[in-house]
């Protein structure tokens, strides 16, 4: 065979690998691809779903589609269940508006998204969305009616101060991150979203102030969170051991607090703050030795009273450091 022969082989060979690439990814898009059939609708959501008790599917007559029933599927565990019935379901009941037309005619104060594909129409449902099946509608209705239990806001249990703020971050990440604005107030407080975890998709948040912190820091850190891999749900303990320069070292560069003044304070320092949804704890990075010294009261006081504070700090560090070695 003559070198020619051969570049034409290895050619026509991977040109046979990308068609096959592509069939592939065209069966597996046109499997996913939602069909307008209720009654199959009805089945793939219990067969996804399971058993659970928490899935809801109702039937409703709708004016605008005729004597066709339209199918309502939502999990009351995480769903607004009183928004469903009066913002959604009530508004149904009364539109003649064309169900193609739904998202332009204020049929629900939830946001509407079109899902056109399975794998986005349960993560919608396990999300807490309230699915809407139209007859004859060849993509599914999702209407943001989000509701997660939650504990209310409380004081840090770990970091207590005597002067100052006295507010902590609870596990809600929209809380969370709602405590941040309403410190804040500016549009230069940003926030960039992440997914990790492979079964919980859990969402972790980096919040920064635009044009005080680093964009190769904002870059770096946004790279180390979506090289995560990991099936279960990431924790601020988890996050920390897998985004750190060296994660087994004994000293940290990432510290972690529950006081939402400090972590105000860190983002005016040009640091970024990563809030994890189920853990009242948010990380600030980077965190140099010095920062492991200051306390909430620190941010509270008079420059002078802090500094002083700090430097018997340091002092008492190194006699418990160094004086019994010198004894």
């Amino acid at each position: 065979m003559t070198f020619m022969d051969r570049n034409l082989v290895q050619d026509l060979t991977r040109s046979a690998q990308h068609t096959i690439v592509h069939i592939e990814a065209l069966i597996r898009e046109t499997s996913d691809r939602y069909v307008p059939d209720i009654a199959a609708a009805r089945r793939r959501l219990h067969s996804a779903m399971g058993p659970s008790p928490d899935l809801i599917l109702r039937s409703l007559t709708v004016p605008s589609c005729g004597s066709a029933s339209v199918l309502i599927a939502y999990l009351d565990s995480v769903t607004d269940t009183q928004m469903v019935d009066q913002d959604l379901i009530a508004p149904l009941l009364r539109t003649t508006a064309p169900a193609p037309t739904w998202d332009q005619s204020n049929l629900t104060l939830g946001h509407i998204t079109v899902q056109k594909a399975w794998p986005g129409i349960l993560d919608d449902l396990a999300s807490g969305h309230t699915l809407i099946f139209v007859p004859g509608l060849a993509h599914v209705w999702s209407v943001d009616t989000v509701k997660y239990p939650q504990r209310s806001i409380e004081r840090p249990q770990t970091e207590l101060a005597v002067r100052g703020p006295d507010e902590a971050f609870n596990e809600s990440l929209a809380t969370q991150m709602g405590q941040l604005r309403r410190r804040f107030r500016d549009p230069a407080l940003q926030f960039q979203s992440i997914t990790v975890g492979q079964w919980q998709h859990a969402p972790i948040t980096l919040a920064y102030v635009a044009g005080l912190t680093n964009p190769s820091l904002i870059g770096l850190v946004t790279q180390r969170l979506s090289r995560i891999a990991m099936g279960g749900r990431a924790n601020a303990t988890v996050v920390v051991g897998l985004i750190r320069d060296q994660p087994r070292s004994i000293f940290p560069t990432i510290r972690s607090t529950e006081r939402v003044d400090v972590a105000c304070h860190a983002l005016l320092e040009g640091k970024v703050v990563i809030l994890v949804d189920g853990d009242p704890f948010v990380l600030i990075a980077p965190a140099p030795l010095a920062d492991f010294y200051r306390t909430g009261m620190d941010y509270a006081g008079p420059w002078y009273d802090t500094t002083f504070v700090r430097l018997i700090r340091l002092v008492g560090w190194a006699i418990g450091v160094y004086l019994p070695g010198l004894y």
